[in-house]
């Protein structure tokens, strides 16, 4: 019989083992808050990655618990990983809530530039009681203007909104209309 050459034994380092762990910052406008640690093989490797974090655990607010905003990874220094704003949005079983026997709902996207470029607003507005389809347009026509009337920074609308600040504006843009409950601003999203 032939002999069989020897096998050389390698030894496999675990993936796990060649990665370093980094640390996810929230952008300058949140305090550049930690929101969570991620790993990588390399810095570079960061770049893209997006992580979706509660308003409540970012601002320490238990009455924003059914909002979310997610921030995407832009840069890597050392084992910082610093993030902007990418989307927010409010969980749909809060929305539902909203809209109830007897109101109306009116929904209405609207495109606003800002300094980071074109940014997808939708939002949602709940009457008192039924109305008309001219008091909805009217009403989508008066948020289409307050929304598009000026070119804003995306940090500052984004703190103004998670303040209630957008909300108001809205509210009292479109309350002589018919009788509005509320006015929520339910997904604002980059594009």
């Amino acid at each position: 019989m032939a002999q069989q050459p020897e096998k050389k034994i390698t030894k496999k380092i675990s993936s796990w083992k060649q990665k370093t762990a980094y640390r996810i910052l929230a952008p300058e406008s949140f305090n550049s808050k930690e929101i969570g640690v991620t790993l990588a093989n390399a810095p570079e490797n960061l770049v893209g990655r997006v992580m979706g974090i509660s308003v409540k655990d970012l601002m320490d607010d238990k009455s924003k618990q059914h909002m979310k905003i997610v921030f995407e990874i832009y840069r890597s220094e050392g084992d910082k990983a610093f993030t902007r704003f990418k989307a927010f949005n409010i969980s749909s079983g809060y929305l539902r809530s909203r809209a109830q026997k007897g109101t109306s709902k009116v929904s209405c996207i609207d495109f606003i530039d800002t300094d980071m470029g074109r940014v997808k607003i939708k939002t949602m507005i709940t009457t008192h009681k039924r109305t008309t389809s001219t008091n909805k347009a009217s009403m989508i026509k008066g948020v289409s203007e307050v929304l598009s009337g000026k070119k804003r920074k995306l940090d500052s609308f984004v703190q103004a909104l998670l303040a209630g600040k957008v909300g108001t504006e809205l509210y009292k843009s479109i309350k002589n209309i018919c009788p509005v409950r509320r006015v929520e601003i339910y997904s604002i999203e980059r594009v």
